[in-house]
């Protein structure tokens, strides 16, 4: 089902609109539709002005239409108000004696009350990005709504929780408590429908892009699937423009899936858990992933349902632990390999030689990725056996090689064998990864030490690091 379908009145973002009307007189009517993906198309009935003369008559000859011109229009139905930016084209008709028309692919739609702001659109900057944190109810812990019912009679109550505010480095975040539900007033009705709701609102120092706008749509996004372990995707922001003031929904292109809304008993931790340490675990989330990059993204690649092959997991787990490896120990000395290069440089003559075993001894510097996995997981707040971690390390190492060297196991080697030990090595591979990013972002120890043994959710996280020999299969006392 569509997001969005529904007819209007369309025209070029720049034109002015002539006072006491709401479309200038170029305007044409169109059907626009937001498809569930976010993909946003708009069909015209006929063709915007672009001939000899018009501002767009260099532009046309070009699928691809400049970023600083827009669509704007008003829908029939409900009297929205949109903006299409980042314009294809998609197809469409030109007869100077026929019916024409014309068909747009936009990778941005704002859609909102009130006109957008006519500014160019390069200009357009936004003070605030709003999500609404619909389908995580159970990690919030909502729960302000009581009643009484009794025989003849019912009572409801609902007392609103006090929004919070962190104010960051990077900015302010505002966790918003709502209550969807009737309209004010008091009056008999047959049905009666209560829902609390929640949303998150990111204010950073500096204003925001569009494209800034997605970006921290998906850090937001990325956060939650680290704290709930779900893939649940995010509603669409709500941004708001700065001069002047109003709010949007921001639809865009992106992967959607269909991961049901995370419960509480599969959550590796909860908003009340966290509630005196969010914001600076957000602040902390934002500035280590934009300066970390693949060592944290590479993990959430394999995330929000996304289908890969075994070997294909299993290579971007070992790529973001290298990259998290070479981030956190950029001076990885070893003076014992240092002495050895320096005594066997020294017996070199040739200066041609020099040079080549210069290169070759470079690469020799690097460490090994065994010792690249248990320097990065003995960092980490689990008690792992020391032994079994040597032995996980190795056997990675080894299966990273065959496929990179291999494509896959060596010849004479059971392949469903091969697949099922690095499905088995992935599993744990995924856990210690999920618990290192939470580590480094703020959440603590305890609760760490928790997701292991304690939570609801721990039975899964366990299973799979007792399977990889990483922890005794012993029960743990208390």
């Amino acid at each position: 089902m569509n997001i969005l379908e529904e007819r209007g009145l369309f025209w070029w973002h720049h034109e002015t609109t002539p006072r006491g009307q709401y479309a200038p007189e170029a305007s044409v009517m169109g059907l626009l539709t937001i498809e569930e993906d976010g993909r946003i198309t708009l069909e015209l009935d006929g063709c915007l002005p672009s001939g000899r003369g018009h501002p767009l008559a260099n532009l046309m000859a070009n699928d691809t239409i400049s970023e600083t011109i827009g669509i704007q229009g008003i829908l029939k139905g409900t009297n929205k108000h949109v903006l299409l930016c980042g314009l294809h084209r998609n197809g469409g008709h030109f007869s100077s004696n026929g019916i024409s028309y014309e068909k747009y692919l936009a990778i941005n739609c704002l859609v909102g009350n009130s006109p957008p702001p006519s500014v160019d659109l390069a200009a357009l900057r936004f003070a605030h990005v709003e999500v609404e944190l619909e389908g995580f109810d159970e990690w919030l812990r909502l729960g302000a709504i009581e009643f009484n019912r009794g025989k003849t009679r019912l009572s409801a109550k609902y007392t609103k929780t006090k929004d919070i505010t962190y104010n960051l480095d990077i900015g302010s975040l505002r966790l918003k408590y709502d209550l969807t539900g009737p309209y004010f007033g008091k009056r008999r009705t047959r049905k009666l429908d209560l829902t609390e709701s929640a949303s998150i609102t990111y204010t950073p120092k500096k204003t925001l892009t569009l494209d800034a706008v997605k970006k921290e749509h998906q850090l937001i996004g990325d956060l939650l699937i680290l704290l709930t372990n779900s893939d649940y995707c995010l509603d669409w922001p709500t941004v708001a423009s700065t001069r002047p003031k109003r709010t949007y929904k921001l639809y865009f292109p992106c992967n959607r899936n269909s991961a049901k809304p995370p419960s509480a008993h599969e959550c590796w931790t909860n908003f009340l858990q966290l509630r005196d340490s969010f914001g600076q675990i957000f602040a902390n989330w934002s500035k280590k992933r934009e300066a970390f990059g693949a060592a944290y993204y590479l993990y959430l690649g394999t995330r929000r349902g996304t289908k890969l092959y075994v070997e294909h997991r299993f290579v971007n787990l070992i790529w973001g632990i290298e990259s998290f490896h070479r981030a956190s120990h950029p001076d990885c000395d070893n003076p014992k390999l240092e002495a050895k290069i320096e005594r066997i440089m020294g017996q070199v003559t040739r200066m041609k030689d020099k040079k080549w075993l210069t290169k070759v001894f470079s690469r020799a510097r690097e460490p090994s990725l065994e010792r690249r996995l248990q320097d990065t997981f003995k960092t980490l707040s689990v008690n792992l056996d020391q032994d079994g971690l040597e032995k996980f390390s190795s056997r990675c190492a080894r299966m990273r090689n065959d496929i990179s060297h291999f494509g896959g196991p060596r010849e004479n080697v059971d392949y469903r064998k091969f697949a099922k030990e690095i499905n088995a090595d992935s599993d744990a591979l995924a856990q210690l990864y999920h618990v290192l990013l939470l580590q480094e972002i703020g959440v603590s120890n305890d609760l760490l030490d928790g997701i292991i043994h304690r939570a609801p959710c721990s039975y899964r996280v366990r299973s799979a690091l007792i399977r990889a020999g990483l922890l005794k299969d012993v029960a743990r006392d208390g």
